[in-house]
């Protein structure tokens, strides 16, 4: 058994790679989920983790030869967004990996606190923050469009010419009304 890996509710943006010490024909039935005959769902890693929920959209399993020229710790950077100086020391081990990996997304644990006990083959190989974006600026938006002077004297808006010709149209209905109204008194008296 591996340390304790104690998984907060407040976990996020965290990205735990396991190692998977077994051969394919091992590994992979591990990482996979299948049905049971009784139509419940098997996934011998969850059990292997100890995980009371994991949830498996969050969950990635595969060879890192499958990555071939591209190598896990580019993967690691450019999939999963962990930024390159948490990487480094990790670098030798990264490149000398071989074999089934399992990637954990925090969001795997659905906000749940849990404690993992896993087990072998699975060995915790590190836990990674994902990169956060830049936060916005403070006080509206930066873009050439947002760019100006306020001298706070509101700009009208001229009326279209659809709108114009909308209006004209109004007025000339109102006065073809009041002739036909006068026309018609004139008639009935």
């Amino acid at each position: 058994m591996s340390a304790l890996l104690r998984i907060s509710e407040h976990d996020h943006k965290r990205l735990y790679l396991f190692a998977v010490d077994a051969p394919p024909e091992v590994a992979e039935p591990l990482v996979t989920r299948s049905e049971a005959a009784d139509g419940s769902t098997v996934w011998p890693l969850q059990e292997k983790l100890g995980a009371q929920d994991l949830d498996p959209e969050f969950v990635e399993a595969f060879d890192v030869s499958d990555l071939a020229e591209f190598g896990l710790m580019q993967y690691l950077h450019e999939g999963g967004g962990i930024p390159q100086e948490q990487l480094s020391p990790f670098a030798d081990q990264l490149n000398a990996l071989e074999g089934w990996v399992v990637l954990i997304a925090s969001s795997a644990f659905k906000g749940v606190e849990q404690e993992l006990w896993p087990e072998a083959p699975l060995r915790l190989l590190a836990r990674f923050d994902e990169e956060s974006p830049a936060p916005p600026p403070p006080f509206g938006l930066e873009s050439a469009a947002a760019t100006g002077v306020l001298d706070g004297t509101p700009k009208r808006k001229t009326p279209s010419d659809a709108a114009m010709s909308g209006r004209v149209a109004m007025v000339m209905l109102l006065l073809m009304f009041g002739l036909t109204g006068v026309v018609i008194w004139i008639s009935a008296g």
